[in-house]
């Protein structure tokens, strides 16, 4: 079999602007990162491996305190991406709940082998649904809820598992939202071990193909490249992980209502596994999209 014929060209000088830039791997050998202009308006999405947020499942977690943004008492939904530590115990993953006192809107939760959300219209009574799928501790799963006024639903990796008639609202609850553990006087309470990233809160309910659209087949879509209908009534949506040397944003709300979120105890973003897709552009350059690893011959 005749072998392919090859050409080398000199990129640098048919491609103006072009960047080569070389780093050394683990092993030693030499690649090659490619800094190739970007055209006007973007280009194709580009596919980065995240670090995600790891709170430990004892007192590491996320609070986004309560201001009017996230007081929602009516139409909702919340997304995240998780993989769990263990599957053996109830963990909360996100809140805006607290028991005590009764200050409850609504929880999402890991409770043994399935995913649960409750909601509550007076801070005291709830009203939930149980997912079939079990909590993962291998791969991301994405969840989340919808709440459209009439319906309670809960997706898991951008289906819907179950759902139960419900028309009462959220209690207005003067507790905080929690990414990771329960808020208000329970502050901390059942904190969540695991891998989590990419959460965010709309103040309306997404429809089926808006919730098939973010999904995007298992691979998040970050905030930039999202469609101006994913933008519209998404009022909170801190990434909590870093990519391609974006470190020291995690916590930045992307959305325009720039809620600070706080980080207890020093959660590290230390979680791996996860791929993100950024398009237009990405958090690296003004002026280059950066194509790591590709060698040139």
């Amino acid at each position: 079999m005749a072998r392919p014929r090859t050409r080398r060209i000199n990129l640098a000088r048919k491609t103006p602007g072009f960047r080569v830039g070389k780093t050394r791997g683990a092993s030693g050998a030499v690649m090659n990162n490619l800094m190739v202009p970007r055209a006007a308006g973007g280009g194709a999405p580009v596919i980065y491996e995240a670090n995600t947020a790891n709170p430990n499942g004892v007192d590491q977690y996320f609070g986004a305190g309560n201001p009017a943004e996230l007081q929602i008492t009516g139409n909702i939904s919340v997304f995240m991406r998780v993989k769990a530590d263990s599957v053996s115990s109830t963990d909360i993953i996100a809140s805006k709940f607290s028991y005590s006192d009764s200050e409850k809107s609504w929880d999402l939760r890991q409770e043994g082998s399935k995913y649960k959300v409750f909601v509550s219209a007076d801070g005291t009574n709830t009203t939930g649904v149980t997912s079939s799928t079990a909590p993962s501790i291998s791969v991301y799963q994405d969840i989340g809820f919808v709440y459209n006024g009439s319906t309670l639903k809960l997706y898991i990796n951008g289906t819907e598992e179950a759902s139960t008639s419900y028309s009462s609202g959220l209690f207005e609850s003067i507790t905080g939202v929690v990414i990771g553990a329960y808020g208000g006087v329970n502050l901390g309470a059942f904190p969540y071990g695991g891998d989590v990233a990419m959460f965010r809160i709309w103040d309306r309910d997404l429809s089926t193909v808006e919730i098939t659209e973010r999904y995007n087949a298992g691979t998040p879509i970050c905030y930039s490249s999202l469609s101006s209908g994913l933008k519209s009534g998404l009022v909170y949506s801190p990434r909590l992980c870093n990519f391609n040397g974006n470190s020291g944003d995690e916590l930045v709300d992307q959305s325009t209502s720039g809620i600070t979120t706080t980080n207890y105890n020093t959660t590290p973003f230390t979680g791996t596994g996860l791929d993100v897709e950024c398009g237009g552009t990405p958090p690296v350059s003004d002026n280059y999209l950066f194509l790591p690893n590709i060698t040139i011959y």
